[in-house]
């Protein structure tokens, strides 16, 4: 089930909490965190965010404010995880990250 993130970061000088709540999910061998938006008006977009670590670093719940930012605009986000470097090439990351958004999309 979903949890409260709290995620501190220092960015221009000010600290920004991360408040929105998520929902985690299995895709294949990975997960992913959907975070709703704070308003449903109905057909809200998914944003799906597959965090960036030259494809060796990182995770899934790295994404800062990003979240809040978001679902307080009306989106649903999504953050994915893939196995990283050298666990897995550039390729099968790929194929997983189009895994998760077919995985988004249902």
């Amino acid at each position: 089930m979903g949890q409260a993130l709290i995620d501190i970061q220092q960015g221009f000088g000010i600290i920004m909490f991360n408040t929105a709540t998520a929902q985690t999910f299995d895709y294949g061998p990975n997960r992913l965190d959907w975070y709703p938006p704070i308003s449903n008006s109905g057909n809200a977009p998914i944003l799906v965010y597959a965090h960036c670590g030259a494809c060796a670093l990182g995770n899934r719940g790295q994404v800062g404010n990003k979240p809040e930012h978001y679902t307080a605009n009306g989106y649903h986000f999504v953050s994915v995880s893939y196995t990283l470097l050298p666990a897995a090439n550039a390729q099968t990351q790929a194929l997983q990250v189009g895994a998760a958004v077919q995985c988004v999309r249902k």
